[in-house]
């Protein structure tokens, strides 16, 4: 199963197991994923599976979301992609490994 962790200026915080079609972040209650942060809108970012992948769209952020440097409006994530939703705060996207 694939999963974020939540990193604030670089330490673990959180983590949230991707285990619905669509997950809502934010600082808001009642988010999927809360997180409360400045830098962080009520309703930031989704996370939606898309065609056996996942994907992180902006939902309209005030700070937006960035990846490799640039704001994206949308991007595939791919095994341990980093996404930054606020200065020094980071989603780690990972993949679970199956066991042999």
């Amino acid at each position: 199963m694939a999963r974020v962790l939540i990193v604030l200026k670089g330490k673990l915080i959180g983590q949230a197991h991707l285990n619905k079609p669509a997950l809502t972040i934010g600082c808001m209650a009642g988010n999927d994923i809360e997180i409360p942060y400045t830098g962080v809108s009520r309703l930031h970012a989704k996370i939606l599976a898309e065609q056996g992948s996942w994907v992180i769209e902006d939902a309209g952020s005030m700070n937006g979301v960035m990846y490799q440097g640039e704001r994206v409006k949308r991007v595939t994530l791919c095994n341990r992609a980093c996404v930054y939703l606020a200065p020094g705060l980071a989603l780690h996207y990972e993949v679970a490994s199956s066991p042999l």
